[in-house]
């Protein structure tokens, strides 16, 4: 019979060691494995909003036992822009019905179909417009291919002008852009005259223009202003102070 051979030092405990390290060269593994897969998603997804900043249609992505499913899309472009037909990996605009059922129509006059885009291509386009109600851009300027504040006309039709008495100035300022000419108009401030026919007028009193911290506005300044105004009727608001028809006296609240 052979001797029972002695183990050596040390190696009952070398098992242990091995296999911890087996556990860690596995889980170091996996662990690579799941960065290079979160990696090559957050790539994908990055091309997918690249494109779609170019003009590609929206793309959703879920992913799916480790792959991904892209779902094309020209639902956003086409509410917003008219860009409502997938070609080449673009949404492009086909019709002029889309254009105008767009919200960039109805914002800024981007209505008519040109090149496969909605762009604004006629006075109608602007006049139509939130940029012109807001902001007197109610003309279109076939060298900047935009709406813009072409003259005192366009001012007159926004609506801030018509319903608050602002913005009926038009004004035309030449500047140096760059070293060339460049020429700025747009619509501002508020005249004694666009005041004493507006509806504040004949409502709170303000019928003339006043100069405040540089805006100007339509304020009562005097109390004849007041005395005429609906104001002064209802409320006794017949006296002036600051700009504004108050209650003055008495006699102001016998009157209403």
């Amino acid at each position: 019979m052979s001797e029972p051979t002695t183990p050596e030092p040390g190696s009952a405990r070398r098992w242990p060691v091995a296999l911890v390290l087996g556990v860690l060269l596995v889980a170091g593994a996996m662990a690579l494995r799941g960065y290079l897969q979160r990696a090559e998603t957050r790539r994908a997804h990055l091309a997918a909003v690249e494109r779609q900043n170019l003009g590609a249609p929206a793309e959703l992505e879920r992913l799916d036992a480790g792959t991904t499913a892209r779902l094309e899309s020209c639902e956003e472009p086409c509410a917003t822009r008219g860009a409502c037909t997938l070609r080449d990996g673009r949404c492009v605009a086909t019709s002029v019905e889309s254009c105008r059922e767009s919200q960039l129509c109805g914002d800024d006059g981007m209505c008519s179909l040109v090149d496969e885009r909605c762009e604004p291509a006629s006075d109608a386009d602007c006049a139509a417009s939130e940029a012109c109600a807001a902001r007197g851009e109610c003309s279109f300027d076939p060298t900047w291919k935009d709406c813009a504040v072409l003259g005192p006309e366009d001012c007159a039709a926004s609506r801030r002008c018509r319903e608050e008495s602002l913005g009926c100035e038009f004004r035309e300022v030449e500047r140096d852009a760059h070293g060339r000419a460049q020429v700025n108009r747009d619509c501002h401030g508020a005249t004694d005259a666009t005041c004493a026919t507006s509806r504040e007028c004949a409502s709170d009193g303000r019928c003339a223009a006043l100069t405040t911290d540089g805006k100007v506005s339509c304020a009562a300044t005097r109390s004849a202003h007041c005395r005429d105004s609906e104001a002064c009727a209802v409320f006794g608001a017949c006296t002036e102070r600051n700009g504004r028809c108050f209650p003055g006296s008495e006699d102001d609240c016998r009157a209403s």
